[in-house]
């Protein structure tokens, strides 16, 4: 099942709920660059694609 690409440049955190992968993508400093939390979909079935691309949740998108 790898190695697989994405866009996330720092991973912080990778966890896996069901068929969701979620990466958080971030700077131990947070003001040199916020980053965000990429979605992806696990495919399990043999195929070309492993993660299917789902959302990208910017940082200012979480912020209250």
């Amino acid at each position: 099942m790898g190695p697989t690409l994405s866009e996330a440049k720092r991973v912080n955190k990778a966890q896996i709920v069901d068929d969701i992968l979620l990466l958080v993508d971030n700077d131990d400093n947070p003001f040199a660059r916020a980053g965000g939390v990429y979605l992806y979909h696990l495919d399990t079935k043999p195929s070309d694609r492993v993660f299917n691309f789902l959302d990208y949740i910017d940082w200012q998108d979480l912020e209250l």
